[in-house]
Formats: structure tokens, sequence, C-alpha cells
């Protein structure tokens, strides 16, 4: 039998008890349970205000239903940056991604909310993972390419808050083990960075790019390669979206060609690539 262990459980009706009550908590051993992963969004009012309107809180909780859809989708059938309608998923797909939403304390706009125990149609650690992923994909050139258009655009909804009646807008993903992943924070900054990922990819009618490089390195657990390119400064980073990436190990160390689409930054050049072109292996 394992040895007891401190789990710092406070009971629901020990909450309300004065500070000045804290040295009478009784210490609980044990082990903590498994709960159910969960998403947490902290909402700060503006100009240190004590309400928000009725319609901005339902409407972020919309938006975490919304994004952990889009997290669902990528979950079960894999990326696609040119996604954007949840209307199409199977009903059993949606009905295992449905967040429930816990009561918040009095006067508190912590809005937590969790997925239903693990189906035979979705990992709810999984999903939770990839909304987690989605969020920091915000800051991030290399893998923004494998966020669908339809989740930056509910990402963007959420910025939207700012301007109005929210500071800041917190999130932070648990799972079953009560882990905490690292917090996403949205600002200014990462509005402007939506803006700029949704303008370059509001023109759905423009033309596959073709690149051709020596496939220098390739991560497969992490879904990477990455390619010495002639005129490219640096490795152009990518991800493989629409066929498996295994199939390139025939090609690490060789020259590749890719088609897909490719984002150019004032630093750095990503692709998404969605199929390997045949041609000749100058190893």
């Amino acid at each position: 039998m394992s040895e007891p262990a401190i789990s710092g459980f406070v009971p629901k009706w020990f909450r309300d008890r004065p500070l000045d009550a804290a040295d009478d908590l009784p210490v609980a051993y044990g082990t903590i349970p498994d709960q159910d992963p969960r998403v947490v969004t902290r909402l700060v009012p503006k100009d240190h205000g004590y309400t928000l309107p009725a319609r901005t809180v339902s409407r972020v909780i919309d938006l975490k239903q919304d994004l952990a859809l889009h997290a669902a989708r990528d979950v079960a059938d894999g990326y696609n940056p040119n996604f954007t309608d949840l209307s199409s998923l199977p009903k059993a797909l949606r009905e295992a991604a449905q967040l429930a939403v816990a009561p918040a304390d009095t006067g508190s706009y912590v809005i937590p909310a969790s997925l239903p125990a693990r189906t035979a149609a979705l990992d709810p650690d999984a999903v939770l993972a990839r909304y987690a992923e989605l969020l920091a994909a915000v800051n991030d050139a290399r893998q923004a390419a494998t966020v669908s258009i339809g989740a930056l655009q509910v990402c963007r909804e959420l910025g939207r808050l700012l301007k109005r009646e929210v500071e800041t807008i917190e999130v932070t993903t648990y799972d079953r083990e009560n882990a905490p992943r690292p917090m996403a924070v949205f600002t200014p900054e990462s509005v402007t960075r939506l803006d700029r990922l949704l303008d370059g990819r509001r023109t759905t009618t423009r033309e596959f790019e073709k690149v051709t490089g020596r496939l220098e390195a390739l991560d497969v657990g992490k879904n990477e390669f990455q390619l010495k390119v002639d005129g490219v400064k640096g490795r152009v980073k990518g991800t493989a979206a629409f066929f498996t990436i295994t199939s390139l190990r025939e090609s690490l160390g060789g020259t590749v060609t890719l088609e897909g689409e490719v984002v150019r930054e004032r630093r750095a050049v990503t692709m998404t690539a969605y199929r390997v072109v045949e041609g000749d292996d100058d190893r």
C-alpha cells in the first residue's frame, strides 16, 4: 500500500469561512482523484470593474465551445488549415466535444468548463491538448500554419472583447490529473498577430506553391520537417497536414519537392505541405 500524501483538498463547506479560521483547516490524506479534462477562462473587467454584460460572458462561453469543436475535429480527422464549417461535423463528434460549464462563485468571472468522459469517438485529453496548441500557435509562426481558418476566427472574436469591456482574457487547460498547461493570455499584440494571420489566409483562390529543397530534418513525432532551400536564409520549417509524414523518411538527406501553402514573414518562411511531388533524388 502506498504512503499517504497530502492533497490540500478544501471541502466546499469550508470555502466561505473567515481567513483567520485557516488554521483550523483539517489536513486531507490520500491521492487526488482524476477529474474530467477542463479549460478555465478568466476575464478581468476594464477599469477595475466588478460587472460584465451578460452578452459578453455568453459570447465567451460560445467561443470556448466553438474552439473545443475545432480541436476535436483536428484530433479526429487531422489538421486542415482551410476548415471553417463546424455545422459539417458529425453529431457523435459534436456530442463528444460538448463542454459542460460549471457554476462560478458569486462575483467571479472565472468560467470553468469540462469535457465528458472518453468515448469511442473522442479522447477528451487529446482534445484539450489540441485546444491548448491552437491558442499557443497564435504566437508561433511554425505552428500557426496548422491552425484552421475557423479556429483563427474564433480566437479573433475572443480578442475583439479586449476592445470592449474586458481588459484581460486568460485561458488555462487542465488534463485528467489536474495538471495545468501553460496559460494563454490574449493581449493587443496577439490580436494584431491574428489579424495578420487571417489576412494571409483570406484569399482562398490562390494557388499552392511548390518548394524544392534538401530535407535536412524530420521529426515524425512532432509532425515537422525542415528544408534547406536555395536563396532562402536559414531553413524552411513546416508541417505535413495531408499526407503521412513518415513517407518522407526515404527522402531524408536528399532533395524533395513539396506542394502546399507557404507563409513568408520578415524573419522566417514556413510551409504546410499537402503533397509530395514525385521527382528525382540527387543523393
